[in-house]
């Protein structure tokens, strides 16, 4: 009869505790969630065309580097076709005198 009693305690503790976690910990997580999609929509409302034009920001730099990147390249890739073009000329002209 004793431990029913104690029983009894144990779960309504246990469904305190459930509760306090849930209320204490886990509300005001979804509520912060929820204030930064208010937030993100009133940023956007109000900032909507800079948001744009921040947004397209990346993308041109993207295409900067991209643009440097190959300008950089450019000699490299010329002088190495350039390379193997001799190698392969020189090779040509020794395969023709040593025919002979």
């Amino acid at each position: 009869m004793g431990y029913d009693i104690f029983n009894a305690i144990a779960h309504l503790a246990m469904l305190l505790l459930v509760l306090w976690i849930f209320v204490f910990l886990t509300v005001p997580a979804l509520a912060l969630g929820l204030g930064g999609l208010f937030g993100l929509r009133l940023a956007r409302r109000k900032l909507g065309g800079p948001l744009e034009r921040a947004r397209s920001l990346p993308p041109a730099g993207y295409k900067l580097v991209d643009r440097a990147c190959d300008l950089a390249a450019w000699p490299v890739i010329q002088t190495t076709s350039l390379w193997r073009g001799l190698k392969a000329g020189i090779a040509s002209l020794r395969r023709q005198v040593a025919q002979r």
